[in-house]
């Protein structure tokens, strides 16, 4: 990782993240295992469409040595342009959204809370959206599935498809 386009921190995070040091034995699959936590690495920072090259070198200052270059283009921070709650009869998706704590949609005059996807963070929320439901009645209540839709490379559409299922009650 080039210190020269990074933080020094950043780059320290990433070594101690890809587990490699100098003498390590590289494989075939090692650029791809290092590709991969790289990637994630940057994902579970905001960075959605993250592109990692990794060019394996002949190091000159011994035999049977490589040199690894790590060449990563982090591309800008994705934020929710809208959620989209599909399912949602009984229940308003207003509503619902709004029990969800850290994916919030971009909006002008949100300062303080990001609205930025991370996936980690998307997860706990459709847990506490399912808890909503369960709260008001609805104990079949489940996520069907969730998707994210690129609009550009700064944004993206997140839909959430939910199956309320029926209303018990307590008592009468």
């Amino acid at each position: 990782v080039s210190q020269s386009r990074y933080r020094k921190s950043e780059a320290d995070d990433l070594r101690e993240k890809m587990g490699i040091v100098r003498g390590d034995v590289v494989n075939k699959n090692s650029p791809n295992k290092i590709q991969q936590k790289v990637n994630a690495y940057y994902i579970d920072k905001g960075f959605l469409f993250v592109n990692t090259e990794i060019r394996q070198q002949k190091d000159t200052t011994g035999p049977n040595e490589v040199s690894l270059t790590i060449d990563v283009k982090k591309g800008s921070k994705v934020k929710i342009q809208k959620i989209i709650l599909d399912g949602n009869s009984l229940v308003s998706a207003k509503k619902s959204i709004s029990h969800m704590k850290d994916t919030k949609e971009k909006k002008f005059w949100r300062v303080w809370k990001a609205s930025k996807y991370i996936e980690k963070d998307a997860k706990e929320d459709l847990k506490n959206l399912v808890n909503y439901y369960n709260e008001l009645g609805y104990r079949d209540a489940r996520i069907v599935s969730d998707s994210i839709v690129k609009v550009n490379n700064k944004q993206v559409k997140y839909y959430i498809s939910v199956h309320e299922g029926k209303k018990f009650y307590f008592g009468k």
